[in-house]
């Protein structure tokens, strides 16, 4: 049987400040995952900034699941077959909230496209669009 660690007086380090805080992190964490907390917990301009960054980067993830994939039932329209797809969606939301690209725009299939970009306050914005094109 696993023996549970005590949580009493453990510190981390936040990575941005060096700032030490106490976390709840139990005695058999490691110096990292408790340097991790630390971190996710700082008021450093930095730390706060990284949060919400990857705040932003999972919810776009969850809107590409929404608008693309398994939960395209709630919104009325058909998930798209294509894992790759998705996955390129998922990584230019890391491309994009990393600040390498500003913005994705894809043609999912011959009907279906894809934008991914950063709004003016730094989320994530994942756009669908469904046309009906009819040519005689």
């Amino acid at each position: 049987m696993k023996k549970q660690g005590s949580k009493t007086g453990l510190t981390g380090t936040c990575k941005y400040c060096g700032e030490l805080r106490l976390t709840n992190c139990e005695h058999n964490d490691t110096e990292e995952e408790r340097d991790e907390y630390a971190t996710m917990y700082c008021d450093c301009y930095e730390s706060v900034n990284a949060t919400k960054k990857e705040e932003y980067a999972e919810n776009a993830r969850k809107q590409i699941d929404e608008l693309f994939g398994d939960g395209t039932e709630k919104i009325g329209a058909s998930s798209i077959k294509s894992q790759l797809a998705i996955e390129l969606m998922r990584d230019a939301v890391v491309a994009i909230s990393d600040y390498q690209i500003v913005s994705v725009s894809m043609q999912v299939t011959s009907r279906i496209k894809a934008k991914i970009a950063m709004n003016s306050k730094g989320k994530i914005d994942i756009t669908r669009t469904d046309t009906d094109q009819y040519k005689s």
